[in-house]
């Protein structure tokens, strides 16, 4: 081989490797420009999980709290039909407890738009935290139980309850408080209501209300220790990816 056609090797080598070089480099910068759109694509997930979680801890606290209050009326009222209470001397008072009773219930509007969105598509295998794949996997579960517990109060009230209203309540509560009403009329309204009261499917009724809004007020509050567990795992998660970029 002459001298000549030895540079012409060494030089159609060292094009060659550069070239395997610079192929070599474009993928690097590709999957390194991949990676970190990986990573901001899982930090935007990441705070719109979060974000939602904590408006839906706001949203069972709000529900929470309805549901207690709903649950003090009816014990109320049951209490007045088993005769430990009295009822209530104000007779828009009178009238409300009854009404609200039987036929008030309440629906927390939980929102899942974000983690449902996550969970269909591609993107949730963008999460590296085994642990928070799992929990969220296993969060719309938790979530269901509790809102079935709030939707059986519900089919309770308007299957039975308001029914039984409407056949037994006595047509001057849903007139109370009317001004062109007598002292007379009101005490004969409340003397109608005192016969309903007292009656064992009445307490029945109230006793079963009563059952389901304690049991749905215990699936919330394990769903607040769900909702804390979560939101650590989510703000660990965020803090750790975000020092990444």
């Amino acid at each position: 081989m002459t001298r000549g056609e030895q540079i012409s090797v060494k030089r159609v080598t060292v094009e060659a490797l550069a070239v395997v070089l610079s192929i070599l480099l474009a993928f690097a910068i590709d999957a390194a420009w991949d990676a970190r759109n990986d990573r901001a694509s899982e930090i935007a997930s990441l705070q719109s999980l979060l974000s939602e979680l904590q408006a839906n801890r706001a949203v069972f606290e709000a529900g929470s709290a309805a549901h207690e209050g709903l649950r003090m009326r009816t014990k109320t009222l049951f209490d007045i039909s088993r005769g430990v209470e009295d009822l209530p001397e104000d007779d828009a008072a009178m009238s409300r407890l009854h009404l609200r009773s039987f036929r008030s219930h309440y629906i927390t509007d939980y929102r899942s738009g974000a983690l449902n969105a996550l969970l269909a598509s591609g993107d949730f295998g963008l999460l590296r935290a085994q642990d928070l794949k799992i929990a969220l996997a296993a969060w719309p579960t938790l979530v269901e139980d509790a809102l079935e517990n709030e939707r059986m109060v519900s089919r309770w009230v308007e299957e039975r309850l308001i029914p039984y209203a409407v056949e037994t309540t006595p047509a001057c509560i849903f007139t109370v408080p009317v001004p062109v009403l007598t002292s007379a009329d009101y005490e004969r309204c409340r003397a109608e209501l005192n016969e309903i009261l007292g009656s064992d499917r009445l307490e029945g009724l109230l006793a079963h209300k009563l059952w389901l809004y304690q049991s749905t007020l215990e699936e919330f509050e394990r769903l607040r220790g769900s909702f804390d567990d979560l939101n650590g795992l989510l703000q660990r998660e965020l803090a750790g990816r975000q020092s990444d970029l």
